[in-house]
């Protein structure tokens, strides 16, 4: 299975966008939508029901969105119909269906981060799927994402500042 490795996290292509030829009705914005179309082709059953991870949108190999949630992949993200996983996530998937489109579209891949969790002191693993959807929107500013786009901090850790006054 292809991955990829951001900050030491890994990441695995779990599904391709596509444009079906069976189409739904979904609502959007209190509209109905006719013809939907755009749906996951999942690399192996199942991936849809991973649960709170960061996940990363790419065209080509060009980072363009890095996100995360909780539950699961498939509530975030899916609609069940027709035996088929349309995607119905966000104002991306109306740019997702606009370059599978086009003419010689190119690959739109999606990827789950296989591990979101980190060790805290005491050994229990936490999981830091926002954090980890943070710190790759700020390093790489991928294009799609509005939100998220956190500026570095300008003061100094408390237990720097602590530290420095061994006041502890």
């Amino acid at each position: 299975m292809p991955n990829k490795n951001y900050f030491g996290f890994e990441f695995a292509k779990i599904a391709v966008a596509a444009i079906s030829d069976v189409k739904t009705d979904v609502k959007y914005c209190g509209e109905l939508l006719r013809d939907w179309d755009v749906v996951l082709d999942f690399a192996t059953p199942g991936f849809e029901n991973a649960s709170q991870s960061t996940y990363l949108i790419f065209v080509n190999d060009i980072l363009k969105y890095a996100g995360e949630y909780s539950g699961t992949f498939q509530e975030r993200w899916l609609l069940r119909r027709n035996g088929l996983s349309y995607v119905w996530h966000s104002e991306n998937d109306f740019r997702m269906q606009r370059i599978l489109k086009a003419e010689d579209a190119p690959e739109i891949s999606i990827w789950l981060c296989v591990d979101p969790t980190l060790a805290a002191p005491d050994g229990e693993r936490w999981n830091i799927n926002m954090a980890l959807e943070q710190r790759i929107i700020m390093e790489h500013q991928p294009e799609w994402n509005k939100r998220g786009r956190i500026k570095p901090t300008t003061g100094s850790s408390f237990h720097e500042i602590i530290a420095s006054k061994n006041t502890l």
